[in-house]
């Protein structure tokens, strides 16, 4: 079997995130042909290199231009010979399925789909036109995945075929991920942290999506209470973002910007995992599966998260869910797990590290995965191909 992964980029996000988790797993990596960007670069690009999967891109750029990379595309899939085409995230299934279609080639698509849709009007100009043309095209792929139940609902009800519908949730390594009392110390003694301050921690991009502006927002009401340590990490969560340099100077006073904590994008986010008390995933829309959100539950560490995309189907008890863009609602929900006794809390994350362990682990997500491949190859007739194509003597 030879499964090419087709992917928008491979820069730091969620699906790309997804994909080299998958990737570690020998039986995933095994199966693959090779991964392939529209666009350049990128941190993942270099992570799945180092593993030995072929990585390459098409140097594509965005918008309407990437249409002229369609014969790129087509030669990428010709060349690799795959037996199914796996693609992540909407622009990687809106081109494979329109370059089948020029092609007339009866390519075994599989679409992956790590978006949450609450309403379009949430999304940019040119998200919302992708969208619709992807639900247009949807009869072409064999299976669409979805990584939350929210999310296929919401795909449904823009027109998605869902007769194709898969949902495969996020997978996490449990092995790797442990609570780790010896790195907490550490992190909290390298942040200057007191043994006695409560840390939230905002791990998270800056973007409209994880709404920063409702998260600083509900915790400039924590803050006066010395407590609080507020902790955020990200690409963009700096002073050299003015829009988020502006939030941070509207909500904080000189007295309380002291206990507010930025340390930017950084690699190490198990440590920061470690080191926090309480994680809030603040997310306005889009969040299908927040990996911040499975990361955070799988050390233990319990969470607050706004009511997007399958957060309260992930959190079960062990944390607490809130509707998206109520700063008040957040800020009443970080107070209340921070009153808690600390037993209370520590309770709520072996809870928390139980369930991701029966539902969530990367082994057996990878392994859903596979059957999918396989089923999908089958039922296209691509496994015979595949067969010919090894009894075929070589030169």
């Amino acid at each position: 079997m030879r499964v090419l992964h087709l992917i928008t980029g491979l820069q730091r996000g969620g699906a790309e995130h997804m994909l080299y988790k998958l990737l570690e797993t020998d039986g995933f990596r095994g199966e693959t042909a090779a991964v392939v960007s529209l666009t350049p670069g990128g941190v993942f690009a270099e992570k799945i290199a180092a593993l030995g999967v072929p990585v390459e891109d098409l140097g594509m750029r965005a918008g309407p231009a990437a249409l002229a990379g369609l014969g790129r595309l087509r030669k990428a899939i010709a060349r690799h010979r795959p037996d199914v085409v796996h693609c992540w995230m909407y622009h990687a299934g809106v081109l494979a399925a329109v370059a089948a279609r020029l092609g007339r080639l009866d390519l075994p698509l599989i679409w992956n789909i790590r978006h949450s849709v609450q309403s379009l009007s949430d999304e940019k100009r040119t998200t919302r036109a992708v969208i619709r043309l992807a639900a247009r095209l949807s009869q072409r792929p064999k299976r669409i995945v979805y990584n939350s139940y929210t999310a296929a609902e919401e795909h449904h009800a823009l027109g998605y075929r869902e007769a194709a519908t898969e949902v495969i949730p996020n997978g996490f390594d449990l092995e790797r991920l442990r609570p780790n009392p010896e790195l907490r110390s550490a992190t909290r003694r390298a942040l200057e942290i007191a043994d006695n301050q409560i840390a939230v921690l905002h791990l998270a991009r800056f973007h409209p999506m994880k709404d920063h502006a409702g998260f600083l927002e509900a915790a400039a009401r924590l803050a006066p209470d010395r407590r609080y340590v507020i902790v955020l990490a990200g690409s963009g969560v700096g002073a050299e973002t003015p829009l988020f340099a502006r939030l941070l100077a509207e909500r904080f006073t000189a007295e309380t910007r002291p206990r507010v904590l930025l340390l930017g994008e950084r690699d190490d986010a198990e440590a920061l995992l470690n080191a926090a008390d309480i994680v809030c995933v603040s997310s306005a829309y889009g969040e299908g599966f927040s990996n911040v959100l499975g990361e955070a539950l799988s050390l233990g560490v319990p969470c607050v998260a706004t009511k997007v995309g399958d957060a309260e189907r992930i959190a079960g008890g062990a944390g607490l869910v809130v509707p998206p863009r109520s700063p008040e609602a957040l800020a009443e929900a970080l107070r209340a797990l921070a009153d808690e006794p600390a037993e209370r809390r520590a309770a709520r994350g072996r809870a928390a590290r139980e369930r991701m362990q029966r539902e969530y682990s990367i082994p057996a997500v990878a392994d859903r995965y596979r059957r999918l491949h396989a089923e999908v190859a089958a039922a296209s007739g691509a496994a015979a191909g595949a067969a010919a194509r090894a009894a075929r003597p070589t030169r």
